[in-house]
């Protein structure tokens, strides 16, 4: 089993692309985890990554997970890694899937 955490971001933005920066940051400071974002799908996950790379630490991997996705970046966004990750997934996600 793997020990999780949850914490919720309050932030206040129009567009689901434009909070999720500053959630991801929020939540960054809070756990030294991997973090899950979910996102409404893929072109919202698509329209994030820039500000997410931006907000998270150098040190840290933004990678999304989608079904569109070719199962090569799929399992990139699963596999184990030395080091932490932001995996920006679709909502759908949320049903079938623990990080």
């Amino acid at each position: 089993m793997f020990d999780l955490g949850r914490f919720v971001a309050d932030c206040q933005a129009a567009h689901a692309e434009d909070r999720s920066h500053k959630a991801v940051r929020e939540v960054l400071a809070r756990t030294r985890r991997n973090v899950l974002c979910f996102l409404a799908g893929a072109p919202e996950i698509n329209r994030s990554m820039a500000d997410v790379r931006a907000a998270a630490p150098a040190d840290i991997d933004v990678v999304p997970l989608h079904g569109s996705l070719d199962a090569a970046l799929q399992d990139r966004a699963l596999a184990l890694t030395a080091h932490r990750r932001v995996i920006l997934a679709t909502n759908i996600a949320e049903t079938s899937l623990t990080v």
